[in-house]
């Protein structure tokens, strides 16, 4: 008799190997959710790297043609002004008012001008004009240097308040 009620219990082997596989399915599922997650954020940061970049060489390419535009200018500049730097500088600030389709600032014997660099940033350049050298070059480069935009330069944090439904715009 007591072998019949131990054919009749039930077998708690059977019931925590069918336990266990199934905590090791969910494991395995939470962990390739979680891996699929990830490349996807790891693909949107390279695709936003590989963008910032090709904006970047862009915006440099932009500003060399210039630099060499803004040269050729304060070359001219010089041989007109007869090697005074005062009338160099005047000659030069005649010459740059808007030279390569790029505005130029001239004040004194600097000369600055930005290439717009993607959405919210731009490449400001500062040149500082100089008598040409043995290889021609008319400036000296003070500044090369990407820049944010106003906008996107904002101190204030957008924070959620757990009162309101939404966050904060």
């Amino acid at each position: 008799m007591a072998r019949e009620q131990n054919r009749n219990a039930p077998s708690l082997a059977l019931g925590g190997s069918s336990i266990l596989m199934v905590f090791v399915i969910l494991c395995l599922t939470t962990f390739a959710v979680l891996s699929l997650v990830s490349s996807s954020a790891d693909w949107n940061l390279t695709r936003r790297t590989a963008q910032s970049v090709t904006d970047y060489y862009a915006a440099d390419g932009q500003a060399e043609r210039v630099l060499s535009g803004a040269n050729q200018n304060l070359q001219s500049a010089w041989e007109t002004s007869g090697g005074g730097m005062d009338a160099y500088y005047q000659a030069a600030a005649d010459s740059l008012c808007f030279c390569s389709g790029m505005p130029f600032t001239v004040d004194g014997s600097r000369i600055y001008y930005s290439v717009p660099l993607g959405e919210n940033q731009h490449l400001d350049v500062i040149l500082e004009i100089v008598p040409p050298d043995a290889e021609g070059r008319c400036y000296r480069i003070l500044s090369w240097q990407q820049r944010a935009d106003e906008e996107g330069d904002s101190d204030e944090m957008q924070l959620w308040d757990p009162g309101d439904q939404r966050p904060s715009k």
